[in-house]
């Protein structure tokens, strides 16, 4: 098992701007792309730096998105108790957000088969 890094080239992406992709070699010989790393890259001498001015490469401005989230039906859940193939379902939803509150529809009674059916809606402030 071994990690590399390799250069991911394309020609949509900029001059200066440089992408790595981070991989994984399991035991069957597979590759698993693990992520990837983009970076600004200006290879310069001393006096070219001096010259050139420096680009504003600071991120965006933070803004304030709602996600809005519908759930219709769940499936193939899996009942809590063995004895019946009844159970008591309700789903419950968070985001890792400023505020870490969990929302939960309400219960579908005695669903068959790990089978509930829902039309409830959720809504939660997320900053990017």
């Amino acid at each position: 098992m071994e990690t590399r890094t390799r250069p991911i080239t394309s020609s949509r992406v900029l001059a200066h701007i440089v992408a790595f992709a981070r991989q994984w070699a399991n035991h069957c010989g597979r590759v698993i792309t693990l992520g990837s790393l983009r970076l600004w890259l200006d290879i310069l001498t001393p006096v070219d730096a001096t010259a050139s001015p420096a680009v504003n490469i600071s991120l965006p401005p933070i803004e304030m998105f709602e996600v809005r989230v519908v759930i219709y039906k769940a499936k193939e859940v899996m009942p809590g108790d063995d004895l019946s193939a009844m159970s008591d379902l309700f789903i419950k939803l968070w985001m890792l957000s400023n505020n870490d509150k969990a929302q939960h529809t309400d219960i579908h009674w005695r669903a068959k088969n790990g089978k509930a059916s829902f039309n409830w809606r959720m809504k939660f402030d997320i900053a990017l």
